[in-house]
């Protein structure tokens, strides 16, 4: 083999104590030993690691550890500046592709509102003046058919809605002017008397 073998290599084992015994442990390759003395424990560790690594190299493989640096360092190196314009434009694509989709979505469900609005408003889109005549003649005809004090309440509760309405009315056909001087401003009369 041209790269050093991993039996070569002085083994990055770790050493726990756990309730009297010791333990070695070589996590690359998943070897792991325990006795009740340090000493024996690294005997078993060192046995078994020769044992691994020796059926390892009959089967003509490798542990990897070789491997195992070169993708640390690969996953070390930054990025250059093209790859993170790439991951940039990649990420704002998805990002669009989302916000148009719930744009889409959104403006179906206003278009099925909007036509569930339509529908509902239509008969009254459809009101006639023949329509709104005969709405008139009932009105009188029941104006006609009041009591003499009932027509009184009538006519002094139209009177009292006209006197609240005047302003309103009389604003809506007059609007009023933007003043830079208050003081300078006319006098208006919105009573009408």
């Amino acid at each position: 083999m041209s790269e050093r073998s991993a039996d070569q290599s002085p083994p990055a084992a770790v050493l726990l104590e756990k309730d009297g015994r010791f333990v070695f442990y070589q996590p690359d390759i998943g070897v792991i030993a325990s006795d009740d003395s340090i000493d024996a424990a690294y005997a078993k560790f060192a046995s078994a690691r020769r044992g691994f690594l020796e059926e390892v190299e009959r089967a003509g493989l490798t542990t990897g550890g070789a491997f195992v640096a070169r993708a640390a360092e690969h996953t070390a190196r930054p990025r250059d500046f093209a790859g993170e314009l790439k991951l940039f434009l990649v990420k704002t694509c998805i990002v669009l592709l989302v916000v148009g989709a719930i744009g889409a979505l959104l403006a179906r469900s206003v278009s099925d509102l909007t036509s569930a609005i339509d529908q509902a408003l239509k008969p009254l889109k459809t009101i006639t003046l023949a329509e709104v005549a005969r709405k008139a003649a009932d009105v009188a005809k029941d104006a006609q058919t009041l009591t003499k004090q009932e027509k009184e309440s009538l006519r002094q509760s139209v009177g009292t809605i006209s006197r609240e309405i005047e302003p309103i009315v009389d604003a809506w056909r007059t609007p009023p002017t933007a003043i830079s001087n208050p003081e300078a401003a006319p006098a208006r009369n919105t009573t009408g008397r």
